[in-house]
């Protein structure tokens, strides 16, 4: 840090002297003649002291050189700063006029006094300017050591997992990438499922290599997580100044599989943004869908998440939802990029496609959904629950698929022809 004086004295040779000094201990300076020079000094530049002869004229030039001039100088200095924002050192004569003064000049807020000629020995020019910064050089150091503290990286606590369909962020920082970046995504997607109980699932490092397809089984998946943490650490110190541990995120307790901490919340990037407010949407859009309120489905695979994808495509223009009033979600303008939309117009159109692939006798399961929308599998099990009183699901657990329910005319008909086959 370059320390700067402001040098006010009139006489040439003892600013030569001063400057000398000044140098010598490193620092820079700047020479006003006058009290008028001073003032207009003051106000063009930023100095951290000031080497004041009191014995200067009021304007350069024009004689008329005084001790008043000095003191009524000193006393604009500081009314314009304080002795800690800028110190203020008196160059006095040997003169009974300036030992007089001290006292008041004091009062004033002088904060060191030398005389000039200046000592070459004791309190010389340079001691006496050490001791005036000494304070505010000690202030500085602590200041410095304060933010170096606070720049201190702070220990990772807890921070939300959003997963978007193009990225998955923690802590607002961008960790990955979507599907088509590698297996680390898919395992991420795997990691989310939990237990009846909320803990999140733990699983071998071949299942999540299995479930991500890769080739070469856990050794994959196990440097595919190291290269993840690595990742998360660098970047949320980088850019949040957090110092997250390997294990702070996805941990392997004893070789018992990996999982998610209890630190890590999980969060769709469409319900991160969406108000709890509109948490009732999706029983206005059940409602528009079916005329009913929404149950919660009791089907093998909404309970155990398992099933297959055939990955057909969504139809270029799903079916249009019953109208339901203008503040109905179902009816606002739905894009194609579902990841800035409401969370419940994005499910509409996610459930629109579902119901469309069973209108036209397809079987949907729930990993159809996610791929189609690539969406976690805790969002595509909700939204075909949300289907509940309109669709059903046949065939065993881990096969089985997703169909329309029948009217009960047609279930009656069917049951009648069966009866009269036998």
């Amino acid at each position: 840090m370059e320390i700067t004086a402001l040098i006010v004295e009139d006489d040439d040779r003892i600013v030569r002297s001063i400057e000398d000094a000044l140098y010598s201990l490193g620092h820079a300076f700047t020479s006003a003649a006058s009290q008028e020079e001073a003032i207009e000094a003051l106000g063009a530049s930023r100095f951290d002291y000031v080497l004041l002869d009191l014995h200067i004229p009021a304007r350069r030039g024009r004689g008329g050189a005084s001790i008043e001039c000095g003191a009524n100088l000193l006393r604009q200095i500081r009314e314009r700063y304080s002795a800690v924002e800028l110190p203020v050192i008196v160059i006095t004569a040997q003169s009974s006029a300036c030992v007089n003064l001290a006292t008041e000049l004091h009062r004033s807020g002088a904060d060191e006094f030398i005389s000039k000629p200046f000592p070459e020995t004791g309190r010389t020019l340079p001691s006496v300017v050490r001791e005036v910064l000494e304070p505010r050089m000690k202030a500085a150091g602590a200041q410095s050591d304060s933010q170096a503290e606070a720049a201190q990286p702070r220990p990772f606590e807890s921070g939300e997992l959003v997963f978007s369909p193009d990225r998955v962020d923690l802590c607002g920082v961008k960790v990955c990438g979507d599907a088509s970046s590698g297996i680390m995504r898919k395992i991420l997607d795997t990691l989310r499922e939990k237990h009846d109980d909320g803990r999140y699932r733990r699983f071998s490092g071949t299942k999540l290599a299995r479930e991500a397809g890769a080739i070469r089984g856990q050794n994959a998946a196990a440097e595919a997580i190291s290269t993840f943490r690595d990742k998360v650490r660098k970047r949320l110190r980088e850019e949040c100044g957090i110092d997250c541990g390997r294990d702070d995120v996805i941990e392997n307790t004893d070789g018992l599989g990996y999982r998610f901490t209890s630190k890590i919340i999980v969060r769709d990037a469409s319900e991160a943004r969406c108000p709890p407010s509109e948490s009732n949407g999706m029983s206005r859009l059940s409602e528009a869908v079916s005329g009913d309120p929404v149950k919660a489905t009791d089907d093998p695979v909404f309970r155990s998440g398992n099933g297959h994808s055939h990955g057909r495509r969504a139809p270029e223009n799903p079916p249009a939802a019953p109208a339901g009033g203008t503040d109905d979600p179902v009816n606002d303008p739905v894009t194609d990029d579902g990841a800035d939309q409401p969370m419940a117009v994005v499910r509409s159109v996610r459930q629109q496609w579902a119901l469309a692939q069973m209108k036209a006798g397809q079987p949907v399961r729930r990993k159809d959904i996610e791929q189609e929308f690539r969406v976690s599998r805790e969002t595509a099990k909700r939204d075909l629950a949300d289907l509940g009183d309109q669709i059903e699901f046949t065939g065993p657990p881990k096969t089985g698929c997703y169909r329309l329910k029948q009217p009960l005319h047609q279930a009656q008909a069917r049951a009648r022809r069966s009866a009269t086959r036998k």
